[in-house]
C-alpha cells in the first residue's frame, strides 16, 4: 500500500508540472440570444460562454 501512496503523490506532482509548463488556453465564447445558437460541443473547464440578452 505504501506504493500506491506514493505513486498517486507523484502522479500529482507531474500533473502539476504538465500544466506548468503547457498552460491552458483560456478561449470566451459569446452567444447572442435572439440567434439561437446551441453551445459548441468542445467546451472544457477553460472555456466561458456568455449569453447576451436584448433588452
Amino acid at each position: 500500500m505504501n506504493y500506491t501512496l506514493r505513486l498517486e503523490r507523484l502522479r500529482a506532482k507531474v500533473a502539476k508540472l504538465s500544466v506548468a509548463q503547457h498552460p491552458p488556453i483560456l478561449r470566451c465564447v459569446k452567444n447572442n440570444a435572439a440567434e439561437d445558437q446551441p453551445n459548441p460541443e468542445d467546451l472544457t473547464e477553460w472555456d466561458l460562454v456568455i449569453n447576451v440578452e436584448g433588452k
